[in-house]
């Protein structure tokens, strides 16, 4: 059985206003942070990044150089990826698909490149998990902290109950085959999504919900990255 790892780097940071996979945190670009965890679970087989094209380049020399003094370069392959996340995953998949030709019991793992500070632990328990249970995915989540409510324009329509709820987060894992069918099914009929189990939800699937972290946060505004400082500096004191 073979485990691959997704990470789509291909984002153009529209809400950011930068290169969000790019911008440097004590001299180490984000996605290098998510790699280093990453390149400590002992049971992984490729790891797929996705950057986009005028970017390709840069993201390779910056591997290299990161890692020239290390084997785990051989289990990365970097690809061109897509203009929105969904389609990034899709093309990582479909180059998995047709380079790797994996099993019907081979698993991925998909998780946003600039989440940062997602523990080698989830990758792994998430692995685990799809084969003692009987499940087609597993997703990290974790509970709301404040109120959460439903609105139409400016006004409230309803008050959601907070243990009813969960905020996603990746890595998200599932069988390589049911997911690479869901988003060649996607593909084919424009379906778009926010989240790669929102594709197996449509079909019924069972997906189990992995307690997540909420310092696990992905990098989507500049707030976000003040708070990533902090994490990474109490992590080193």
């Amino acid at each position: 059985m073979k485990y691959f790892i997704v990470l789509p780097c291909a984002g153009h940071g529209r809400r950011f206003g930068a290169k969000k996979q790019f911008i440097k945190l004590f001299n180490k670009e984000i996605f290098l942070y998510t790699l280093d965890e990453i390149r400590k679970i002992g049971i992984l087989d490729k790891v797929i990044l996705t950057f986009p094209k005028e970017n390709i380049i840069r993201a390779k020399q910056i591997l290299e150089n990161y890692y020239k003094n290390n084997n785990f370069l051989e289990k990365i392959d970097l690809i061109l990826g897509g203009k929105e996340r969904q389609e990034s995953v899709y093309l990582a998949l479909k180059y998995i698909y047709e380079k790797y030709k994996p099993s019907k019991r081979d698993i991925v793992s998909i998780h946003d490149c600039v989440r940062p500070l997602v523990k080698k632990e989830y990758f792994v328990k998430s692995y685990e998990l799809l084969f003692r249970k009987n499940i087609d995915g597993v997703i990290l989540g974790a509970k709301p902290k404040d109120t959460v409510k439903e609105i139409k324009g400016n006004f409230v329509k309803k008050t959601l109950n907070r243990e009813n709820l969960i905020l996603t987060q990746t890595p998200q894992t599932f069988f390589f085959k049911d997911i690479y069918e869901a988003h060649l099914e996607a593909q084919k009929e424009n379906v778009f999504v926010t989240d790669d189990s929102s594709l197996l939800e449509r079909k019924g699937k069972k997906i189990f919900i992995l307690k997540g972290d909420y310092k696990n946060i992905k990098i989507t505004t500049l707030e976000d990255l003040y708070i990533m400082r902090v994490f990474l500096n109490a992590s080193s004191n």
